[in-house]
């Protein structure tokens, strides 16, 4: 891992400046995964492992991410507590280059306070269904079996992504949503159907932007957490754990017992104070680099890459 990133995530995690700065002597040290060594081929593996379970993009789309100003609301908790969730993530928006809305915005990212979850998860599926949980297409979203465990989850924290495939020059939908016009791609005259994105392979390349380039874009995401299910973790954990989802669309079905990951926080409360180095290392990789189609074997090299100090 670079200097740089290696610095960034230190302090990102709540370590001095003067600390993080002693921990660069360890730079050549071998990356450890619950204190097995990782060289080579095992850290491939490990990383593919990792990026596998975790991630969870809309169906047949790429990994997403936050490619417009964010604007972030918690509601229906302490002032005390609303207060840290919404510092706590957009800090670390902030540290990957997310841009912020301004005060008084629409919120995008909406975090819910709830006493009991899965009745709140019912109410809002029932009125939002179409106009924010199944918005706009099928591959806008996880799918219906995934919006039904949402709802049956008992889980402390609920969460749920809607991404779309835009365009990486114009920012505009690349696909034609429900009631609207025929999608007009910019080095094209004609409109195009999702149907014709797919089979002409507007994915992007991966070397530099085409005008027809497409990303995936989180455009909204609605999270639940249960008042009683979260009672005895500290606020810093919690507000961390909110923080890296808010980032990324990660599966909340993931087994990661075997990594180091603000993930397993409810599985192992002691072992966890706030976003870990892989974590950071996911997060990063997911911003930085093309902007582009980024599926999960790409986000796999770059996170490899980043280890190995030859990534951004």
């Amino acid at each position: 891992m670079t200097r740089y990133v290696l610095w960034l995530v230190l302090l990102l995690a709540g370590v001095s400046a003067s600390a993080a700065a002693q921990a660069q002597d360890g730079l050549d040290e071998p990356t450890t995964v619950d204190d097995v060594i990782v060289r080579g081929r095992a850290l491939e593996t490990a990383v593919e492992q990792f990026v596998g379970s975790l991630a969870a993009p809309a169906r047949m789309r790429g990994l997403a991410r936050w490619n417009t100003a964010i604007c972030v609301d918690a509601v229906n908790f302490r002032p005390d507590v609303r207060t840290e969730i919404v510092r706590r993530t957009t800090e670390v928006a902030t540290a990957l280059d997310v841009a912020l809305q301004n005060d008084g915005c629409a919120p995008n990212i909406v975090i819910m306070g709830a006493a009991d979850g899965a009745v709140l998860a019912d109410a809002v599926v029932d009125r939002f269904r179409s106009k924010f949980f199944r918005f706009g297409s099928t591959q806008s979203n996880r799918g219906a079996a995934a919006l039904t465990a949402f709802r049956l989850s008992d889980a402390p924290v609920r969460w749920w992504h809607v991404s779309l495939p835009v365009n990486v020059i114009t920012g505009a939908p690349a696909i034609r949503l429900p009631g609207e016009p025929a999608v007009a791609l910019p080095c094209y005259s004609r409109s195009v159907s999702l149907k014709d994105i797919n089979l002409a392979g507007f994915g992007g390349s991966r070397t530099g932007r085409s005008c027809n380039a497409v990303t995936d874009q989180i455009v909204g995401l609605w999270m639940i957490v249960d008042a009683q299910a979260t009672d005895g973790f500290s606020l810093e954990q919690l507000a961390d754990y909110i923080a890296f989802i808010a980032m990324a669309q990660v599966d909340p079905e993931a087994d990661l017992a075997s990594f180091d990951t603000i993930l397993n926080l409810f599985e192992n409360p002691q072992g966890y104070s706030g976003i870990t180095e892989w974590d950071e290392a996911y997060l990063i990789s997911l911003y930085q680099g093309h902007s582009e189609r980024l599926d999960p074997a790409e986000q796999t090299a770059r996170m490899i890459d980043l280890f190995r100090g030859s990534g951004p």
